[in-house]
């Protein structure tokens, strides 16, 4: 297995030199993600620079502000400043003012290459710190991966939110020998940004010899310094340094002390594990270590969200050994529920309670949007009840791992005439995208039987009382996307593609009558159908995609069930009716809406056509409406169950990685029998470019 190792302790004397320089003057060098996808942080970033550059920067260093976005689009907003006066800081802001603007893709060659141009004409120390919230979608990788390696300067990496390529941003950390920061929002950016305004920076690298790669702790971040024909090359101010052997840990006995140096570099061999994604190593060092609280956090660890929240935890354990080292105690065989409570379960929960009310302009709900807001040009002004809590129930995507809270907000239209009439409205809030979560706090009123649970489960402060209709704040940061019973889950490849064609029938039977409803109306009352889509959280219509339009994008897992002959299901209308009647060279899918169609036949009057339905008697008008309205809720019923299992198996495929059980990976067509039809379904996980207003 695997050991940890301190390599190397300066003595006094070194130490003492390296503090002695640490006054040198820095120059540095700050280089802003200014895509498509930064729109909504980057005002919060500019009224940040223009407020902290000022007492945050050392008066010896100088500062130069970087802005980049696609290919073409980098320049400098201002360059080697040294604050002086307030002449200097009026000229800064005017500066971020003007050029800290989104712009389109993201492309990391051309500011990387600006740093080092910038920073060879100057004689001070240079650190640049790097930010970006997406991933190199402009250049080749091998173009990117060489414009850093030619970069020779300290490197900060700044990822920002769980969206950006992090896998890709770690690797040019490692190429660099930089650091690379995770920051999952503005909070935590502006704490990293506070730190490497002043944090020491090296000129100098000292040489060991290892044959090994090395690693070591600095500001809460691990770096990895690859090995080099047999040496390594670290910042002379860094203390200690440690080396991964083949060693396992050997405790003397049992106990574990806080302050006992092995379980420090137990802890450190856990972060190493979970920065390098070595899942080897971090099983093999949490078996040794018995902290309850970490292994019971690791167990449901399956997103980006889960590992970062981990490793987080693990750091405060080093740093911070009294308060969050072996938070629950010490068993060296805890073994972890497999079914913890989870995201899924708590949302899936409060959507099946009857009570159950949310208030999403409470002020504690924080939602960032997944969409872009819409402007409606009318004139005509929404304004919301904020104290009325909505309806809400479950709404998933089919392909990507998103569950989002649809209800109905009440509240007053306000037209240009000032004329006010009471309306409702739809919203639809996503609160997983691509299984990471987009809230951490629920504003939510619920039965007692609900509260109860949230509050065992520790949603809910267990200081809090229940009571009829009072808001209680449902916290779900902490909670696991999902458990580590979607990792075990026995997947039936035959099921799951058989309960994919009766979901699809069931849909075609839903298409099918709301076409017929809609005719009955005599108008268009009902909407197409949406129960795959996923919605903006506006009543306005979004605009058509525009392939002119250059938009940022970040690349999100995809799971498509494609059944063969069922890509789209046919509108309802005379000719389709035609068929149907005839019963003759039917599609796959109008053979699905066969057997609904014989059903309404039978209740309805001849001939049966739109036009004549249309001009039906009030009263067989209604009984034909009625008819359709109850088998429509019964096929949304069915739809509710089928989906709710394939919600969970696409859990467990997209968020757990499992696969069907005595399946190969690359086996992934199969042909089922439903109903005495043969179907042939193919199912792919594919790279999907999600773009961003």
């Amino acid at each position: 297995m695997i050991d940890i190792i301190s390599v190397v302790n300066y003595s006094e004397d070194e130490i003492s030199r390296l503090r002695s320089k640490s006054d040198e003057p820095v120059h540095r060098i700050f280089c802003i993600d200014c895509s498509g996808s930064m729109s909504s942080d980057l005002p919060l970033i500019r009224t940040q620079l223009k407020n902290k550059i000022a007492s945050s920067i050392r008066p010896q260093d100088f500062m130069s502000l970087l802005w980049f976005s696609g290919r073409g689009e980098c320049g400098t907003i201002f360059e080697h400043v040294n604050i002086n006066d307030l002449q200097d800081i009026s000229r800064i802001h005017t500066a971020i003012d003007r050029y800290l603007h989104t712009v389109g893709l993201t492309g990391f060659v051309e500011p990387i290459r600006l740093c080092k141009t910038i920073a060879q004409k100057y004689p001070q120390t240079t650190q640049v710190f790097f930010l970006s919230d997406g991933g190199e979608n402009q250049w080749p990788i091998d173009v990117c991966e060489e414009a850093f390696r030619e970069l020779e300067l300290p490197l900060v990496i700044v990822e920002y939110q769980y969206y950006c390529d992090r896998e890709f941003l770690q690797r040019l950390a490692i190429i660099t020998n930089g650091s690379s920061v995770f920051n999952e929002d503005f909070e935590r950016y502006n704490e990293s940004f506070n730190t490497y305004m002043t944090n020491v920076v090296s000129s100098n690298k000292r040489q060991i010899q290892s044959e090994q790669d090395v690693f070591y702790l600095e500001n809460k971040e691990i770096i990895v310094v690859k090995s080099q024909n047999g040496n390594v090359f670290l910042p002379e101010h860094i203390v200690e340094i440690y080396r991964i052997t083949n060693q396992p840990f050997v405790f003397p006995t049992d106990e574990r002390v806080i302050n006992d140096p092995m379980v420090k570099l137990v802890y450190l061999s856990i972060a190493l594990g979970l920065k390098m994604k070595n899942n080897d190593l971090i099983q093999h060092s949490i078996s040794v270590l018995g902290d309850v609280f970490i292994t019971r956090m690791y167990s449901s660890c399956f997103s980006k969200q889960d590992y970062s929240r981990l490793y987080e935890h693990v750091i405060n354990c080093i740093e911070h050994p009294t308060e969050f080292a072996f938070k629950d105690g010490v068993d060296l065989s805890f073994q972890p529920k497999d079914d913890a409570f989870n995201v899924v379960e708590c949302l899936q929960l409060i959507s099946q309670d009857e009570k159950s009310r949310f208030y999403p302009y409470n002020n504690q709900f924080k939602y960032k949007r997944i969409s872009k807001n819409i402007e409606d040009d009318s004139g005509v002004i929404f304004v919301p009840n904020r104290e009325l809590g909505c309806k809400l129930q479950l709404v998933y995507h089919q392909s990507r791992a998103n569950i989002s809270l649809n209800c109905v907000v009440y509240g007053h239209e306000v037209d240009a005439t000032g004329d006010i009439k009471p309306v409702s409205n739809f919203r639809n809030y996503a609160i997983l995208k691509d299984g990471i979560k987009n809230v951490n706090i629920l504003p939510m009123s619920m039965s007692e039987q609900t509260f109860l649970k949230l509050q065992t489960e520790e949603c809910i402060g267990n200081q809090e009382q229940w009571s009829a209709n009072k808001v209680f704040y449902v916290n779900i940061t902490n909670l696991p996307v999902v458990n580590r019973l979607y990792g075990k889950v026995q997947l039936d490849a035959t099921n799951f593609c058989s309960q994919h064609v009766r979901l699809t029938h069931k849909k075609a039977v839903q298409k099918y009558l709301k076409g017929i409803i809609k005719h009955l109306k005599k108008a268009q009352e009902a909407q197409e159908e949406q129960d795959d889509e996923e919605q903006d959280d506006s009543s306005v219509k979004r605009k058509k995609f525009d392939p002119t339009v250059v938009r940022d994008f970040y690349v999100a897992n995809e799971l498509q069930v494609k059944i063969a002959k069922c890509s789209s299901l046919p509108t309802v209308n005379d000719k389709l009716l035609t068929k149907l009647n005839k019963n003759s060279k039917l599609t796959v899918t109008e053979q699905m809406m066969l057997p609904i169609h014989q059903q309404f036949a039978s209740v309805a009057p001849t001939p049966l056509e739109l036009n004549t339905l249309q001009q039906q008697t009030t009263q067989v008008n209604q009984q034909l409406l009625t008819w359709c309205e109850t088998k429509l809720k019964e096929s949304q019923e069915e739809i509710h169950h089928l989906t709710t299992y394939l919600e969970q198996a696409k859990m467990a495929i997209l968020v757990a990685n499992v696969w069907f059980t005595n399946v190969s990976s690359d086996v992934n067509t199969f042909d089922v029998d439903v109903d005495n039809v043969n179907y042939s379904v193919k199912i792919e996980i594919n790279d999907s470019k999600v773009y961003m207003e």
